[in-house]
């Protein structure tokens, strides 16, 4: 099979996209650093149609960008539509989330997701979902004693830290991307 370019996709983003993902409907969930999406605001996250036109009933209530260097870095849809976020921001709309979020699939900020894995210093690179619902993440920047540089840790479904999750640290700068396979096992990868 041949791949042909859409010439007629043609979102407009004031700012990079750093990862996206199909939804069970085709629609695609986009984060990144931007704060415009086809000249309407969309702070850090948005849901296209499959023409490439923003889908207006995802609503996220994200607050503007606390720090100019606030960003998404990666997205993972769980099967119920609920949406897992990870990045650098300390905020999501009004709750304290320090680098990854649970959305609800209009959008807003999934309250009764309170990682434990929060205060883990600067950011995240990664998030993906096991298929028994569990959370990977994995961490680049410099943290504090809690999740430290180059971490792969795991969250149960309700967001409590996985202690029976034992993982070596991986290196100095981290996975900037990360995969489940099929068969469970976790891939990991990065640029140099």
């Amino acid at each position: 099979t041949v791949a042909v370019l859409d010439q007629a996709f043609r979102p407009v983003f004031n700012a990079p996209v750093r990862d996206v993902a199909l939804d069970p409907k085709s629609r695609i969930l986009a984060v990144g650093d931007f704060e415009v999406v086809n000249k309407v605001e969309r702070n850090l996250i948005a849901r296209l149609w499959q023409n490439g036109r923003l889908d207006t009933t995802f609503v996220p209530q994200l607050a503007r960008r606390e720090m100019s260097w606030d960003q998404l870095s990666s997205v993972a849809l769980q099967p119920d539509g609920k949406v897992l976020v990870a990045g650098r921001f300390r905020l999501l709309g009004r709750a304290e989330r320090l680098g990854l979020a649970r959305l609800n699939s209009d959008g807003s900020v999934d309250n009764k997701f309170e990682p434990s894995a929060a205060g883990h210093g600067l950011g995240l690179s990664e998030v993906a979902l096991q298929a028994d619902g569990r959370i990977l993440a994995a961490s680049t920047l410099i943290g504090s004693n809690v999740i430290t540089v180059g971490d792969l840790f795991r969250l149960n479904a309700d967001g409590s830290r996985d202690s029976t999750f034992k993982w070596g640290w991986l290196r100095a700068d981290g996975a900037e991307t990360m995969q489940v396979l099929p068969n469970g096992a976790i891939m990991l990868g990065r640029a140099g």
